[in-house]
């Protein structure tokens, strides 16, 4: 079986995920809230837990990308 992955911010499911920020072009929204919660003057949030939901965003993102011209 294949399994597409980008090892560069890989983690474990259940682990704290987005550890490792490249770019913020395409956060999913928990990840958004917890990077601009501290410049919005808003309760420090806990870190995003790896899990499928979060992988889902990222991979329909990817989908929106591969099927628009613009993307």
């Amino acid at each position: 079986a294949w399994c597409l992955i980008d090892l560069d911010a890989s983690c474990t499911m259940g682990n704290p995920a987005g550890q490792k920020i490249t770019s913020n072009a395409y956060f999913p929204p928990e990840m958004a809230r917890q990077e601009l919660a501290p410049s919005a003057g808003g309760t420090p949030q806990p870190p995003v837990v790896a899990s499928i939901g979060f992988e889902m965003w990222y991979f329909g993102c990817l989908l929106y990308q591969l099927c628009t011209l613009d993307g």
